[in-house]
């Protein structure tokens, strides 16, 4: 069933239970009688007019000038003597004189009539002069819509809401999944898949899951192909280069020494197709797991940031820049260990160095911080002193072959980042960039340290 479907039968299903609540509240409400008469007090009225006449007479006759006391209670607004004065107000309202002339022509029975706010009853009362008129004005009661209509209310609302948020949930759940798993995509995991539920569906999530499954294979496919052909190429690579740098040798032996500046060259771009052929190697093994078949060892971590820390001192040095090595608790630091591979995270953690100082600017230097998180995590911060670079390329720096053209003067074969990277998860940990709040650029790595 489509989801307009779903939503359109959802929509018809809680209007139709809201109302059958409706129909329900109009039925009981009209279960009960609907007389106000039945609540008012029409004979004490017609007692306390009785009483009204009485005292008028005793006093001073039917026109009696002053205003008869009335007693507590007495609902008697307006009374009327036989020859038509106002005893009580003078002069009556227009609705007041009309219900006393109707009354006129009839019998003894009061007459009743209801308005929305209150209730008149005109009452005769035959005195010893005449019959008098005597009308009370009785205010209806105000107590707001009974118990029930709440509870139908109540229940409606709870009926539309629950009908609504199970279609939410409905619809909402499979679309988190999805983006959990187009995050997960990003994050370079390509295998997290669409779960079978969602794959089953009939309806356009299950299209948009099946999409989103293929799209994912063939994304993996694609990264596959590109990873086998990459170390293909640079296997096949490596005994050519191996024979060219022979011949090489070889020639510049027998060459005169006036070619020896052009030899000196041909021998630095070969060692530099090596360098980067040995990278790609080593890129390729990583993405592959094949570089670590070997059993892993515990290692100190302090032990191989000092040494780099060292190495990227001596480069700097040259360059007339430094490094600098920060540590937040020094005893604690020294005395954790990794579980993996030291060499492969040194070669990770010189790569890293070796990029800050290259975009540090003259005079100032590189920075590494290391500090232990939760006494199980290892923190490792390199900065460089640069200009940074754009959030939205935090990411892409990780990648092969990517070099930023804001970052320095285009030197690097852009693999060095993607190295690290890979090393850094093979130890099962974390890497990260950002920009420091004082400008240049932040590398941060994580790593479990080993259990005791």
């Amino acid at each position: 069933m489509s989801i307009f479907a779903r939503t359109l039968l959802s929509f018809w299903v809680a209007t139709a239970l809201t109302l059958m609540l409706a129909g329900g509240l109009l039925f009981s409400r009209n279960s009960f009688p609907n007389d106000r008469t039945q609540e008012l007090p029409v004979e004490r009225s017609e007692i306390c007019a009785k009483s009204l006449v009485a005292s008028v007479e005793a006093v001073a006759g039917s026109d009696h000038v002053g205003k008869p006391m009335k007693e507590p209670g007495c609902a008697i607004q307006f009374l009327v003597s036989p020859t038509g004065k106002q005893l009580l107000q003078d002069p009556a309202p227009a609705d007041v004189s009309r219900l006393v002339a109707e009354q006129l022509h009839r019998g003894g029975e009061p007459l009743l009539e209801m308005n929305p706010d209150a209730t008149m009853i005109v009452f005769r009362v035959m005195g010893k002069l005449g019959p008098y008129y005597a009308v009370a004005i009785l205010p209806h009661p105000n107590p707001g819509p009974p118990l029930i209509f709440w509870v139908h209310l109540l229940s409606a609302t709870a009926i539309s809401c629950l009908v609504f948020w199970l279609l939410a949930q409905h619809l909402t759940r499979p679309i988190r999944i999805l983006q959990g798993v187009a995050e997960s995509v990003t994050q370079g995991n390509l295998n997290h898949r669409p779960s079978r539920e969602l794959l089953s569906r009939k309806d356009e999530l299950g299209e948009l899951s099946i999409s989103i499954d293929l799209m994912v294979r063939k994304i993996a496919q694609l990264m596959s192909s590109q990873k086998a052909f990459l170390a293909q190429v640079s296997h096949e690579l490596g005994s050519p280069l191996a024979r060219l740098n022979m011949a090489l040798a070889l020639a510049r032996r027998k060459a005169a020494p006036a070619l020896d500046s052009e030899f000196t060259r041909l021998e630095y771009e070969s060692a530099e197709l090596n360098s980067m052929i040995q990278q790609l190697l080593l890129l390729a093994r990583l993405e592959n797991a094949t570089e670590l078949n070997h059993s892993s060892q515990r290692f100190y971590l302090a032990k191989i940031v000092v040494e780099i820390a060292l190495d990227g001192l001596f480069e700097a040095n040259q360059k007339e820049k430094g490094v600098r090595l920060l540590i937040d608790d020094a005893e604690q630091w020294n005395a954790i260990e990794i579980l993996g591979h030291g060499d492969l995270l040194k070669r990770a953690l010189d790569n890293i160095l070796r990029n800050a100082i290259r975009f540090t600017v003259t005079g100032s230097s590189a920075e590494i911080r290391c500090s232990v998180r939760n006494a199980n995590e290892a923190q490792i911060t390199v900065r460089d002193f640069g200009e940074g670079i754009p959030p939205e390329q935090f990411g892409a720096i990780f990648e092969p072959f990517v070099r930023l053209p804001s970052r320095g003067n285009g030197s690097g074969t852009g693999l060095g980042l993607a190295i690290a990277k890979q090393a850094v998860i093979a130890h099962g940990g974390s890497i990260y960039a950002s920009n420091a709040d004082t400008g240049g650029l932040s590398i941060t790595i994580q790593l479990p340290v080993a259990p005791l």
